[in-house]
């Protein structure tokens, strides 16, 4: 009899960790239905005249999506080097998608910002940007890009964490407005 109860239970343990999984239909919407693009490197200023690396995207959800069914998550990963000061380093940051509500788009921007600090002129070494859902703690890679590197863990290995640099992950929704013309939200 305990044999019996052991069994049913390996079983329903199974169907319960089958079920926090993405199904394969929707793992397949969900690649056919949500890109990503335009990424891009540059430098910005702000106001108080601080000098940041800047990495910009922009990920999509297209008309058949349900966007606010799933909790959508960037990911990156950024390998900075400065020939000036001698330096390779790497920085990542991860940032939930506010939810966009009834004017929402489909469409996002997101920015990475990395102060200068002691670097001179920091410039991008390679890159690692993936968008995806998060399904019971668990991100699901759903698209990514990468730029002269094979795997996150490459990036991680060959250079070192940027330690004390107050990293700034923004994203914007494009919603919008009454008469139906998109516009974007402020930096979050």
């Amino acid at each position: 009899m305990k044999r019996w109860y052991t069994v049913l239970f390996v079983f329903l343990a199974g169907c319960l960790v089958a079920g926090a999984a993405l199904t394969e239909d929707e793992m397949e919407t969900l690649e056919d239905y949500v890109d990503l693009a335009a990424v891009n490197d540059d430098d910005y200023e702000d106001e108080n005249e601080v000098e940041y690396f800047e990495l910009t995207f922009r990920t999509s959800q297209r008309s058949g999506t349900d966007f606010n069914k799933y909790n959508f998550v960037a990911k990156v990963f950024i390998e900075l080097e400065d020939k000036k000061t001698d330096t390779l380093c790497h920085v990542q940051g991860l940032k939930q998608k506010k939810n966009g509500g009834d004017q929402y788009t489909g469409t996002d921007k997101w920015r990475v910002l990395v102060p200068y600090g002691d670097m001179k002129r920091p410039k991008l070494a390679a890159y690692v940007v993936q968008y995806g859902v998060l399904v019971d703690g668990e991100f699901i890679v759903i698209v990514e890009d990468k730029d002269d590197v094979e795997t996150i863990e490459e990036l991680l290995d060959r250079s070192d964490a940027l330690e004390g640099a107050d990293v700034l992950f923004q994203h914007q929704l494009e919603t919008q407005n009454n008469d139906g013309e998109p516009y974007y939200t402020n930096w979050q």
